[in-house]
């Protein structure tokens, strides 16, 4: 058992290969956990105190770099952490030993804090055709795009920052001007579609954010979430003409938009929108195809989407712990009939 009634679990992130767990907590807290050859997880490690206040996001760099793991919170610091396998640890089976186990520590390689203002509540590092990059998205409404000076050592980046949502813009809805969530664009080709990433703010606009040169612009904009937003999340695109981008806000719909990148006519278009709960909507998440949609509402019941032969979006499956079983670790999972 991780949470409780006073640290609740903020964000769950797997790494590339889908054989580690890295939750954060409101208590300040990072549990990784790792999984065996049975597929059976186990608890690896636990970071207290990680950060000095709660912890909002983790992230998982690409495996070319290493075990390296990003954490923001509101605490207004990026933590950049690394494996260290050589450390001696005590093995938790045998309390009084002093040999070294395989149970891995985790250190800190760098902490970026440039927010000195403004918490951060969102990091991703970026693709890898982008090389060893990390962007933290910030409640004063500012984008920070890190870069490893060197790859190897991880304890020197370089720092160029944007505006993203302005206060004195009365069209970002007041004061609610923050950074919700970030999402790079995971396309392989960077020659022609160059550095993306996709935007929500607290405002409930969606805006995308592209590199020209050395500097960062924002020729798209709309608003996705009246009532607020909260996540986004960029499709892997292995075969479309056109990209996927899926947000989620205050509202009961996820949102669902188009934008072709590399065309003349490459305006950021809705979709769909998909009355995916009945409470509001707090995560989206792609599979690794970018052919399914995870919905993650308030009230724990994840839904996934997928597009059926007619390229209409159709709800296949419903995932929520039973209060009733939790404790005995059992999961109730219910698929539409006929799906």
């Amino acid at each position: 058992k991780v949470s409780s009634a006073c640290d609740y679990v903020h964000d769950v992130a797997y790494n590339f290969n889908g054989t580690r767990l890295a939750l954060c907590t409101s208590g300040q807290k990072i549990v990784i956990f790792d999984r065996n050859e049975t597929f059976q997880w186990t608890r690896s490690c636990e970071i207290n105190e990680a950060h000095a206040a709660p912890i909002w996001r983790a992230d998982w760099a690409h495996p070319e770099h290493g075990a390296l793991l990003a954490t923001c919170s509101e605490d207004r610091a990026v933590i950049v952490w690394s494996e260290n396998r050589g450390a001696a640890r005590k093995s938790p089976l045998e309390p009084d030993s002093e040999a070294a186990s395989s149970i891995p520590r985790w250190k800190v390689r760098s902490r970026l804090t440039d927010s000195t203002h403004s918490a951060v509540r969102d990091v991703k590092f970026g693709p890898r055709r982008v090389g060893l990059k990390l962007a933290a998205a910030q409640m004063d409404g500012i984008v920070r795009v890190y870069e490893a000076g060197d790859v190897l050592n991880c304890s020197d980046w370089s720092n160029d920052e944007f505006q993203v949502f302005d206060k004195s813009s009365s069209s970002e809805g007041g004061e609610k001007v923050g950074c919700a969530a970030l999402s790079w664009n995971p396309s392989s080709d960077l020659g022609q579609v160059g550095e993306v990433m996709a935007v929500i703010g607290y405002s409930g606009r969606l805006k995308i954010a592209r590199r020209t040169g050395k500097k960062w612009e924002l020729p798209w904009s709309v608003t996705a979430h009246p009532g607020g937003g909260k996540d986004v999340s960029w499709a892997p695109n292995l075969c479309r003409p056109y990209d996927v981008i899926a947000t989620c806000g205050c509202e009961k719909q996820v949102a669902v938009w188009k934008l072709s990148l590399d065309r003349e006519d490459n305006e950021l278009s809705i979709w769909t929108r998909l009355d995916a709960a009945v409470e509001p909507i707090w995560r989206v998440s792609w599979n690794a195809t970018g052919t399914a949609l995870a919905v993650a509402p308030e009230s724990g019941l994840v839904s996934l989407w997928k597009l059926d032969s007619s390229l209409q979006w159709i709800r296949t499956t419903d995932i929520q712990v039973n209060p009733e079983e939790e404790s005995k670790g059992r999961s109730g999972v219910r698929r539409d009939e006929g799906l």
